[in-house]
């Protein structure tokens, strides 16, 4: 009796073990914890692979819309240009041609050299100035300096048709058919241009060739 109760008694000291067990159990669950945090947490973070490529994605979409708005700059800029070149050539030609349509027959010379002619030059070729005497009787000079239109009434001038912090007038001529008595032609002169548009005093790559031909309203017939 006294053998098989020795047989089966419990260790002393069984309780210690089994503590030991537990701590050593919770040790080893809470460093396999702390590894998957870190293999995580290095999961969750960007390669160099990773970093290189964002960075060639976000400058390709950077350039791309550096390209787009400097695209648009440049848009208005010519838009502008363009407004600019119409309204200054078109007041130079509208009132040029006014002046030249109502332009009367010098009997005496006094303005385009040779009597009883309209312009001068009287005929062909291509002149960059053109002289005739208005309706109201004023010696008419036309021409072009430091990329402006220019008008001079009797000697007086330069009177600036254009300004070029609008348009430059990069070349200005004009053809004159008829401007001679002599010749049985009703006087017909053609103005032929090349504008730049200009925005802020600068030229722009905005440039238009522009031509208009005008006739003469009086009859050219001799003067008694």
């Amino acid at each position: 009796m006294l053998s098989f109760i020795f047989r089966h008694r419990a260790p002393r000291n069984c309780g210690a073990r089994q503590s030991s067990l537990i701590i050593l159990g919770t040790r080893l669950f809470l460093r396999q914890g702390r590894i998957a945090m870190t293999y995580r947490g290095l999961r969750n973070g960007y390669t160099l692979i990773e970093l290189l490529l964002g960075v060639a994605i976000f400058s390709i979409v950077a350039g791309v819309g550096a390209i787009a708005f400097i695209s648009a700059l440049q848009a208005q800029r010519n838009l502008i240009a363009e407004k600019n070149l119409s309204d200054s050539t078109r007041f130079a030609i509208e009132y040029m041609s006014r002046q030249m349509r109502l332009a009367q027959i010098d009997a005496t010379g006094v303005c385009v050299v040779a009597p009883n002619n309209t312009f001068f030059p009287d005929a062909p070729p291509v002149s960059s100035d053109i002289l005739f005497i208005n309706s109201s009787g004023k010696c008419i000079k036309f021409s072009s300096g430091a990329n402006k239109i220019q008008m001079w009434m009797d000697g007086t001038g330069p009177i600036d048709l254009t300004s070029i912090s609008a348009v430059q007038i990069t070349n200005l001529s004009f053809l004159v058919q008829g401007g001679a008595q002599s010749d049985s032609l009703q006087p017909l002169v053609t103005i032929s241009m090349t504008a730049q548009g200009v925005v802020k005093d600068v030229p722009t790559g905005v440039i238009v060739p522009i031509q208009t031909t005008v006739s003469d309203r009086p009859i050219d017939v001799p003067q008694s």
